[in-house]
């Protein structure tokens, strides 16, 4: 008897649990309560949800053989190394997370061991669902794929935002490189000349690099619309010196769709793995009301 006592109550326990949890999800008022996160994420006039994804699979399928290899070198893979490098993703290529120290190609086994690798599940989640901040440099780039992004250039806009907050961030550099070659992946890559007769991709000096990670310590992830951080000329130097310091990199960042400034909230979800790279889901939550209207200049807020 105490037997069926106790799985009838259990019965009914769970019945009583599924119509409060059917409730909320079918419009009972709770579901509507101020405390509710949902009334105002999913209202559709407060806020909006842009994904920042790309997926370049299809594009790097039309790559040569030789083209792709020059690709997967230039994200630090290394044919002859590659049993111990972590996580260089050669079936994915698209919008990625990456802690990985990144090699010269051909150094040698000894130097791989130097660095200890960090693996992507290990970032906390409190350091994937930051505030973001856009840096449009796209006017001073102009296209040109030998662009490095030196520390004038950023100057006013750091010392205005940057100085005044200790809040955690990612900030993203906007170089305009993806709207400008999406149509043209060889082009994007830095892979063909064009028609000035110039290659390569544009980037983030070593100066921005340690500029970023000495004096604003609560910057703890850097994107950009590009294959790499790095410019073509230069060797995984701003990318390691970010990721030596503790923050991650994203890479091939959709930077299409206008965001501000300021205001928005990044959430990243990259794939769970024991590699030190992987692909990311990155989307941006932005309050409609600053999608709709030019931003106040830093210096004034």
């Amino acid at each position: 008897m105490k037997k069926n006592i106790l799985n009838n109550n259990i019965v009914v326990l769970c019945f009583y649990n599924f119509v409060v949890l059917s409730s909320e999800c079918l419009g009972d008022e709770s579901y509507l309560q101020d405390d509710n996160i949902n009334k105002y994420l999913f209202d559709g006039r407060v806020f909006k949800f842009v994904d920042l994804t790309l997926s370049l699979n299809k594009q790097f399928a039309k790559l040569s053989a030789d083209e792709k290899s020059r690709v997967r070198q230039a994200d630090g893979y290394d044919p002859k190394y590659n049993f111990i490098d972590f996580c260089v993703d050669i079936e994915w290529i698209g919008t990625s997370l990456d802690l990985k120290h990144k090699y010269v190609p051909h150094t040698t086994l000894r130097n791989k061991n130097l660095v200890q690798q960090r693996h992507t599940d290990a970032v906390p989640l409190e350091r994937l669902v930051v505030p973001l901040i856009i840096a449009d440099i796209s006017s001073q780039v102009n296209g040109d794929p030998n662009f490095s992004l030196k520390k004038h250039h950023l100057d006013f806009f750091l010392n205005n935002y940057f100085g005044n907050t200790a809040q955690p961030c990612i900030i993203v550099f906007k170089f305009g490189w993806w709207t400008k070659h999406k149509y043209d992946i060889r082009r994007y890559y830095g892979l063909s000349d064009g028609t000035n007769g110039t290659s390569g991709t544009p980037g983030i000096s070593e100066e921005v690099a340690k500029w970023i990670t000495s004096a604003y310590k609560n910057v703890i992830g850097v994107g950009v619309d590009l294959p790499s951080v790095d410019s073509g000329s230069s060797v995984y130097v701003a990318h390691n010196t970010l990721v030596d310091a503790g923050l991650y990199v994203v890479t091939n960042v959709n930077l299409e769709q206008y965001l501000p400034d300021a205001w928005c909230t990044a959430l990243l979800l990259p794939q769970a793995g024991q590699g030190a790279k992987a692909p990311v889901r990155f989307v941006a939550i932005c309050p409609k009301s600053r999608m709709e209207r030019h931003e106040i200049p830093f210096h004034r807020l």
